[in-house]
């Protein structure tokens, strides 16, 4: 069983926003853009778009980071099974957010089974901002 982001985005009046819902495979798309023009007329509100994105259980998350020798930190996380991931990082901050361009640290291969990494990194930088990305 998978389950699904279902995802819309609504106008009300000068705003608009993104309503998400979480459904499982029971429901097809046809059914989900029901459900939201339903939520649409109760709410008064018009519905502008409507889609479905497969994702994972639980979305992609660096366990923890932790100091390594006197050098080095340890970067833990997680896989699913049939899914790459890619571990990236920065030392830039744009408007107090890390930005600019990231540089892949590490790739985990797409494997048949779930997986924990364990990826070694230099701390000797003056800082270090990491992401994990996930692809089907």
């Amino acid at each position: 069983m998978f389950a699904e982001l279902i995802c819309c985005w609504i106008k009300s009046g000068a705003k608009s926003v993104r309503l998400c819902a979480t459904s499982f495979e029971s429901l097809n798309n046809e059914e989900s853009q029901v459900v939201f023009k339903q939520y649409a007329k109760l709410f008064g509100i018009t519905l502008l778009l409507a889609g479905m994105v497969r994702v994972t259980a639980a979305p992609p998350k660096i366990d923890y980071i932790e100091p390594f020798l006197t050098t080095e930190v340890l970067i833990h996380f997680d896989t699913e099974a049939n899914r790459t991931y890619v571990l990236q990082y920065t030392e830039k901050l744009v408007n107090g957010v890390p930005g600019g361009t990231w540089t892949n640290l590490f790739i985990a291969p797409n494997i048949p089974f779930e997986n924990h990494y364990i990826i070694v990194d230099t701390r000797l930088r003056p800082q270090r901002f990491y992401r994990l990305r996930v692809f089907p």
